[in-house]
């Protein structure tokens, strides 16, 4: 049972711990740097508990389609971020999301052609139902922080 998108639960599960570690840590670091980003540093880190909450979701679901029954589930690689600037860090994360975006995509249309259709609802209500509007609202932070960096260049101060 489920063999056939055990790989693909895995690599979404895999990107849903990736995208918790990086937007927790990018999180704080947007509230630390300065009162202008606080709404960005607020939005990652409210997205990183989601991301966490669809970590788990994807561990329940193993479970639920005893999957952890055939294979052991592994550990989460993580692809650190060298975190060199505001704007590098903010395009990996919107990297990062629509990669995450992809793969759960792919792990749809796997269950949906494998005829667990049900698997394919619950993924699309759980970790699908706003994706479109993340990528969207991290895009305007990312403006955000462009726009201060350009008046840092200017020689303005907050």
């Amino acid at each position: 049972m489920f063999f056939g998108i055990w790989k693909e639960i895995e690599d979404v599960k895999s990107l849903q711990f990736q995208a918790f570690h990086t937007y927790s840590s990018l999180g704080l670091k947007l509230l630390e740097d300065a009162d202008a980003l606080e709404e960005a540093g607020l939005f990652f880190c409210e997205l990183s508990e989601e991301k966490l909450e669809g970590y788990f979701y994807l561990i329940e679901l193993q479970k639920c389609c005893s999957l952890c029954f055939f294979n052991e589930p592994s550990e989460p690689y993580l692809d650190i971020p060298s975190w060199k600037g505001l704007q590098e860090d903010m395009e990996f994360a919107v990297e990062l999301e629509k990669r995450l975006k992809l793969a759960v995509w792919i792990l749809c249309h796997n269950a949906f052609m494998c005829g667990y259709s049900e698997v394919c609802d619950l993924l699309m209500n759980h970790l699908m139902e706003k994706e479109e509007e993340v990528v969207e609202q991290m895009e305007a932070h990312m403006g955000t922080v462009r726009n201060l960096a350009a008046q840092q260049e200017q020689g303005q101060h907050f």
